[in-house]
């Protein structure tokens, strides 16, 4: 193995141990998908692990949408679109435009999204503040500004008040003060504090808003416009890029634009629009017929349908006392385990009883806040969120009895309060 930093090298063998266990860097075996069971090492298992948070993949009027893309244009349209794309692509932007309310450009994804509008649109006479826990893509897009000479910090997670103490300091030596966060965070799946962050934007002129809602995309909002665009319209100094792969079950990123003028800079100029190739015919197929469906309104069917598994599923973590990161109210739920081998030990666990969830670990967490990350889904039923939960606490306790450890014990490894003891 080529030398590394030492961080590196950490990740790799953190990495490696859950390759090791199984867990990590799989492969499913079937030849078909007809719901939410997958085979894994050759074990059909339940998948609460899908950020396809609406089980649109198998909508029928997808696939459709998607088979005649492919007859009508075929499998790829290989061209830059600095030069030319489908007029399929007019059509989605179109779709999007009017669901967001603001002019939109489809990316090939929300990273390469990133890579094109920050690049574009920050200079050296700005600074960017990065929230501890956005999401790897936006921080490596800002990389780039800082190659840019644009002056980079991060400040911890949703402090609101240390990132206005932040502002006043900086807007005195900086054009513009860029904030980035995520919408709903990957991780934990707890919300940005949007409502906080437009009172910034009405207090500070300097202050500009960088917001990525790719998980809070379709599952909420009206018509499925997402987390960071709920409550508010679209401000003059934001930019909001979301994902149409996770609940939108399509390809691609959205840049949702505060005007023309910002729309025509990045689709001029953005870096990864100009020299990436595009989303291809099928899945701009796809994308058609999801937005179709978000505009009619018929999505906030199935956002209900979420809402009540999400809603059961909370229900049990707080009957069972588990430790819950995060605020429990997106499809994102994050049960802390502590160290990373009873982590390893609990995902596999898990497993071999017939339910597959994704491990949270370092460096997408802390060390010390390992955990189960369960992602409920529209088209989970009753019985088996029910099913998944009566196994986590088995094997919660299971391992308890093993380590000769309690809950108390555990809390303390997440460094979270203790828990009065009856």
């Amino acid at each position: 193995m080529q030398k590394s930093t030492p961080q590196v090298v950490q990740v790799f063998d953190i990495l490696s141990k859950a390759k090791k266990y199984g867990i990590t860097q799989n492969t499913i075996n079937d030849q078909q998908l007809t719901g939410r069971h997958i085979t894994l090492h050759q074990k059909e298992v339940l998948n609460f692990a899908s950020c396809s948070y609406l089980g649109l993949e198998k909508d029928s009027r997808l696939i459709e949408a998607t088979i005649e893309a492919t007859r009508n244009f075929g499998t790829q349209f290989s061209a830059s679109r600095a030069y030319v794309s489908l007029s399929l692509y007019q059509e989605l932007e179109h779709l999007l435009s009017q669901l967001f309310g603001n002019p939109t450009i489809v990316s090939a994804s929300t990273t390469l999204g990133h890579m094109s509008v920050i690049p574009t649109l920050i200079g050296k006479e700005d600074a960017i503040i990065l929230d501890h826990q956005v999401h790897a893509s936006v921080q490596n897009a800002a990389k780039l500004a800082i190659a840019n000479g644009t002056y980079v910090e991060m400040i911890r997670h949703n402090r609101v008040d240390y990132l206005e103490a932040r502002i006043k300091k900086l807007q005195t030596k900086y054009r513009k003060i860029w904030y980035m966060a995520d919408g709903v965070y990957s991780m934990y799946g707890d919300f940005a504090p949007i409502n906080e962050l437009h009172e910034l934007l009405d207090k500070y002129e300097a202050f500009n808003l960088y917001v990525d809602d790719a998980h809070g995309m379709s599952w909420m909002g009206k018509k499925g416009i997402g987390y960071a665009l709920n409550g508010e319209p679209l401000h003059q100094r934001m930019i909001v890029l979301t994902s149409l792969n996770k609940a939108f079950s399509a390809a691609g990123g959205a840049i949702i634009c505060p005007n023309k003028e910002t729309e025509e800079m990045l689709r001029l100029c953005g870096a990864s629009l100009m020299f990436s190739g595009p989303v291809q015919p099928p899945m701009l197929g796809a994308a058609i017929a999801s937005a179709k469906i978000h505009l009619s309104g018929e999505i906030e069917g199935f956002q209900k349908g979420l809402e009540r598994n999400m809603t059961l599923f909370r229900e049990l973590i707080q009957q069972n006392d588990l430790p819950l990161l995060g605020e429990g109210r997106t499809p994102i739920f994050y049960i802390g385990i502590g160290k990373k081998e009873h982590g390893f030990r609990m995902i596999q666990r898990l497993m071999e009883r017939g339910f597959y969830t994704s491990i949270g670990i370092y460096p997408g967490v802390p060390l010390h806040r390992t955990g189960v990350r369960v992602t409920i889904n529209e088209n989970h039923t009753e019985t088996q969120i029910r099913g998944l939960m009566e196994v986590i606490m088995e094997e919660l306790q299971s391992l308890f009895k093993d380590e000769n450890i309690g809950m108390n014990d555990l809390l303390k490894t997440l460094k979270l309060p203790k828990k009065e003891l009856v």
